[in-house]
């Protein structure tokens, strides 16, 4: 069942009220997982539609934010030697193949 609009328009503004101050679209991720789809698009919606992106696309905007927060938040718990590891790994995988077609 859907929500009425009255409950879209109040995270739509949540999500607004998060872009003009400036604050990522990262920030609070987690807690905002706990909400139902359709409270989580009305957020992202109010978010994409009123962040000062300054002539820049969203991808940017998200990119420049992901390079901005600390590895601790991103990994969550995962151990950062392990993910450089895997991380370094499927590179040289990626390495291999593109040696193999060429």
């Amino acid at each position: 069942m859907g929500k009425s609009n009255g409950g879209k328009a109040y995270f739509e503004a949540l999500g607004k009220r998060r872009a003009l101050s400036g604050l990522g679209v990262l920030l609070g991720a987690k807690e905002r997982l706990t909400w139902p789809l359709w409270a989580r698009e009305a957020w992202l919606s109010g978010w994409v539609f009123h962040a000062p992106m300054a002539g820049r696309n969203l991808l940017d905007a998200f990119t420049q934010e992901l390079i901005e927060t600390p590895d601790s938040e991103i990994l969550e718990g995962l151990d950062p030697t392990a993910v450089k590891a895997t991380g370094l790994n499927i590179l040289r995988q990626a390495m291999a193949r593109v040696a193999a077609t060429n």
